[in-house]
């Protein structure tokens, strides 16, 4: 794990070494995030609005879901088990996703995970489940 700075040294038959190189550096990455983790499910549609809480039903085919994971890392967000969507996760841990195209009618069970640059993928997050009783209309 960690950075590991490679430089090289020519010798000449002679016994004389040049200066060493630039470093050129890998880093081995082996460890995958921390399961991120969904804090909103956010309705801002119809006369009932604000943050769903895990079974609620709702009219908002296009809530805005968000959470925190490992800072820059890519999310991967997922809707009964299908991804239906990406995002970079901001400097400060926080990602924001709204669904497009917008959600249909029915059960629906969120989670997410995070992958990070080596491409290591976190365990899911915990899954928010709701109902969406008007799929299709945002």
């Amino acid at each position: 794990e960690g950075e590991h700075p490679f430089t090289l040294i020519v010798t000449d038959p002679a016994g004389n070494a040049s200066d060493p190189s630039d470093p050129y550096t890998i880093i081995v990455d082996t460890t995958a995030p921390v399961a991120p983790v969904i804090t909103s499910v956010f309705d801002n549609q119809g006369a009932v609005t604000g943050n769903l809480a895990a079974g609620d039903t709702t009219d908002d085919a296009q809530p805005q879901i968000s959470g925190t994971a490992e800072p820059g890392s890519t999310l991967i967000i997922y809707d009964n088990g299908v991804e239906i969507g990406r995002e970079t996760v901001a400097a400060d841990g926080t990602w924001t996703h709204l669904p497009v195209p917008v959600l249909d009618n029915g059960s629906h069970v969120l989670t997410v995970e995070a992958m990070d640059a080596a491409g290591n993928v976190s365990p899911p997050s915990d899954p928010f489940g709701f109902e969406l009783i008007s799929g299709g209309v945002a």
